[in-house]
């Protein structure tokens, strides 16, 4: 879109995944503004959070020392692969969309050794696993002061995830070939390739991020159900997975948002200024309907923004943007299993506002505080990923697994993980061929380890790691 309106609201819809949030039932009378944005930018560097770039503090990486460089190879090469190979690239596990287990025998060979034995595919490996071990960050700091409101993140997001795929492609075919101990190291490799968007803090990213860990962690679960494999891989593993759920990936990509989307998208709404036009004016109007689905709240906007004149308009709305981001940056700094209650009064503050106020921040906060609940659910499987490791590594030493999840401690773990919906340990039933380490979910009640593979949302279920006996 060509107007700055509607440019910086897609910008920001693209970069925070807006989802859609149901009409507010708002009070009608809007009362004067309990503070300044002067006053609130103060507040937020008070509390530590970034409000310029300088107080971002992004990390200079030299380019020789810089993981991107190799993903970006990697890039390359894979999208090479992808049209040399282009009749197999659909019959490779996580990468294609033919079931693997539908495949014949002969043609499941030819993909094997494709991924595993191509040196063009080994390439793009070796690329994936020196990167995976270095510093990273695919965005300079020269870039953060171009256009900032629409740095375009996508393009390597979605790349590192079709590397993370051919990664678990490869770590399933090894493990399906008695390759154990390899297979394990090439789900680290995945692991630690996810961290390579730590130093992007932007909700967008961390997102990714979520997403690329749950492949991986799906690919281990899948992976250990094989055989055993050595007590070292495990234990570099378990490592890996321990550091990954100290990470407060939402706290993380709050880190950013103020200073590289939400500041310059109102800057540059100022500078608008009075040739603010009746186009510029339908897009908030159409964002509106489209974040809220309620055409009475645009109109009222568009109403309000006549009234009072572009300046105050956008002034007070970054005040209650700023505002706003200060609870959910102090929020996500607090355990998960302490957030749900102070989320759910956020959400309720914010539905009592005045109509026709809080656009922007009505329009993305519903986002931002799903994302503690999507790092909730990731931190249950890692927590659950660290346990099933740790009990590899007991039976390996003792020939059996505990009989209670507190026996790890400390001999194979420091300490247990927490159920991060609920502060508790993970439960634990070592009965049967199948040993199940579950956290409670977001329902908060003991499903008795019943999974959520096949149920609806609104159903009740753990969220389950399940672990063969033998």
């Amino acid at each position: 879109m060509k107007t700055v309106m509607k440019r910086v609201l897609v910008g920001i819809a693209l970069a925070c995944l807006t989802v859609a949030i149901g009409p507010p039932t708002l009070a009608q009378e809007t009362p004067e503004p309990t503070s300044t944005v002067e006053e609130e930018i103060r507040k937020l560097r008070e509390a530590g959070i970034p409000t310029t770039l300088e107080e971002l503090a992004l990390p200079d990486i030299p380019d020789d020392e810089n993981g991107a460089f190799l993903y970006r190879q990697a890039f390359e090469r894979l999208d090479a692969l992808s049209e040399k190979h282009k009749a197999e690239w659909d019959y490779i596990p996580y990468v294609g969309s033919v079931e693997w287990a539908d495949l014949p025998p002969e043609k499941k060979n030819t993909i094997t050794n494709l991924v595993l034995c191509s040196a063009d595919f080994s390439a793009v490996h070796e690329l994936l696993e020196k990167a995976s071990l270095m510093q990273c960050a695919f965005l300079s700091k020269e870039d953060y002061g171009k256009d900032r409101g629409s740095i375009k993140l996508v393009p390597h997001l979605g790349k590192l995830r079709g590397c993370t795929r051919l990664l678990a492609a490869k770590a399933q075919l090894e493990a399906e070939n008695g390759q154990i101990d390899a297979a394990l190291r090439t789900v680290l490799t995945n692991i630690r390739a996810a961290k390579c968007l730590s130093n992007e803090p932007f909700i967008f990213s961390q997102i990714i991020r979520m997403a690329l860990d749950g492949i991986a962690l799906y690919n281990l679960e899948e992976v250990l159900e094989h055989r055993q494999g050595s007590i070292s891989v495990y234990q570099s593993l378990v490592d890996e997975i321990r550091g990954e759920r100290a990470s407060n990936l939402t706290k993380l990509g709050l880190r950013g948002e103020i200073v590289v989307f939400g500041l310059p998208a109102f800057s540059s709404l100022r500078q608008a200024g009075s040739g603010i036009s009746e186009e510029q004016i339908e897009g908030l109007v159409w964002f509106v309907r489209w974040s809220e689905g309620d055409r009475k709240e645009g109109l009222l906007a568009r109403k309000i923004l006549r009234e009072e004149g572009p300046d105050k308009f956008w002034r007070e709305e970054e005040r209650i943007y700023l505002q706003s981001m200060y609870e959910l940056f102090l929020m996500a700094g607090k355990q998960r299993w302490e957030r749900a209650e102070e989320l759910m009064r956020f959400r309720h503050v914010l539905l009592r506002a005045p109509r026709g106020r809080g656009l922007f921040i009505r329009s993305v906060s519903d986002h931002y505080s799903r994302t503690h609940d999507s790092e909730a659910r990731l931190d249950a499987r890692l927590g659950t990923a660290e346990i099933a490791l740790a009990l590899r590594i007991y039976k390996s030493k003792h020939g059996f697994y505990p009989f209670r999840l507190a026996d790890l401690v400390p001999e194979i773990i420091p300490e247990l993980p927490k159920d991060p919906y609920t502060g508790k340990d993970f439960l634990y039933n070592p009965k049967g061929l199948n040993i199940l380490i579950y956290s409670v979910g977001p329902n908060l009640k003991d499903d008795f380890g019943v999974s959520e593979i096949g149920k609806r949302p609104h159903e009740d279920y753990d969220i389950v790691w399940e672990l063969s006996y033998f």
